[in-house]
């Protein structure tokens, strides 16, 4: 459903409403009047909350994707400070941030590497810690995005529930108004009908 028709279903809501309370004696509004509230409740709260969902998943993806990179960056680091000191027999080729099974097996190739030579190198012992505990960021970032990817696909069901709700009920209070009022009366027309619930064009 796109944004277009989500406004489009929520203003006809609106429309609907109004009817109602404009002839809150008719039966067709004191049937439908709690149905046309009750479905524009939860697709706001389901909207509000999958946006929100979303939002907190695109920032954890932005702190995963961070952490990856920070990874990378200091793998390479060690590479250079291995190099300046004509160490030989390590990995020195450049693993990129988003191949993340590779970068993890390049790291955890160094710190086998560091942990052999820490005899031989002064530096050894801090980067062995240091690469350990950003790969543990790293990992633990995906399990957070992770888990925020799926609250968002949970609640974005639930927003999706809503708008179908939202065009049963709007296409039920739309037949029964054509029925009662005919397409041509003004309190018909006056409706903002979205073209694709309950169209007219299947009665004219």
């Amino acid at each position: 459903m796109s944004y277009a028709n989500y406004f489009e279903l929520t203003r006809c809501l609106d429309d609907c409403l109004e009817y109602c309370r404009k002839f809150p004696d008719r039966e067709h509004s004191e049937f439908h009047c709690s149905l046309l509230e009750n479905a524009k409740q939860h697709l706001k709260q389901s909207t509000d909350k999958s946006n929100k969902e979303f939002t907190e998943w695109r920032m954890e993806s932005r702190v995963d994707r961070l952490a990856w990179k920070h990874l990378a960056r200091d793998l390479q680091s060690v590479q250079r400070k291995l190099k300046s000191v004509n160490a030989v027999g390590f990995l020195d080729q450049k693993v990129m941030y988003w191949y993340q099974a590779a970068l993890i097996a390049a790291v955890d190739q160094m710190i086998d590497y560091l942990s052999e030579h820490k005899d031989d190198l002064d530096f050894a012992a801090d980067e062995i810690e240091k690469l350990g505990r950003q790969k543990e960021k790293a990992l633990s970032e995906v399990d957070e995005s992770g888990r925020a990817l799926n609250d968002y696909l949970r609640y974005s069901k639930l927003r999706a529930d809503a708008l179908t709700e939202t065009k049963d009920t709007i296409a039920n209070f739309r037949r029964t108004l054509r029925r009662d009022l005919g397409v041509r009366d003004e309190d018909y027309q006056a409706i903002h009908w979205p073209q694709q619930v309950a169209s007219d064009n299947r009665v004219l």
